[in-house]
């Protein structure tokens, strides 16, 4: 909490002078303590959260390729979708976790994934443009 006060009166004291160096140095003071404070409340490592995050990604590929390589075109692109959107949500996490994802951006992150795999229908057999048809590949 002392912190977050200390940002308040630097923008405070920014807000009230006229003087624009005085101004620049209270904005520069208040973002680089924003910064400090983040990087003392960070539940892990900039380095580890980053090598989460690549182990992600590199699952995330080999699962997508294996959706799409494995399963019929329609139920392979939900899949990819579905996966895609969990890891760029873990990946979130990951960086929620190391002090560089605000909650607030984090939840419009989970929100939007949720949205997405929520237009997902994969019992609806109606063709959709933006999702390849079985049967039409069966067909050919």
């Amino acid at each position: 909490m002392q912190a977050h006060e200390q940002i308040m009166d630097y923008l405070r004291l920014a807000d009230t002078s006229s003087n624009p160096a005085l101004i620049e140095a209270a904005v520069k003071l208040a973002n680089e303590r924003q910064k400090q404070q983040q990087k003392s409340e960070a539940r892990i490592s900039p380095t580890v959260a980053t090598l989460l995050a690549t182990a992600v990604i590199g699952l995330a590929a080999w699962a997508c390729w294996y959706a799409i390589v494995h399963h019929p075109d329609r139920t392979g692109f939900s899949l990819v979708v579905v996966i895609s959107s969990l890891a760029i949500v873990l990946i979130c996490l990951y960086a929620l976790f190391s002090g560089h994802l605000s909650q607030l951006n984090f939840m419009s992150m989970v929100r939007w994934a949720g949205e997405r795999i929520s237009r997902l229908n994969p019992f609806d057999k109606s063709p959709s443009p933006a999702v390849p048809d079985d049967a039409a590949d069966e067909d050919s």
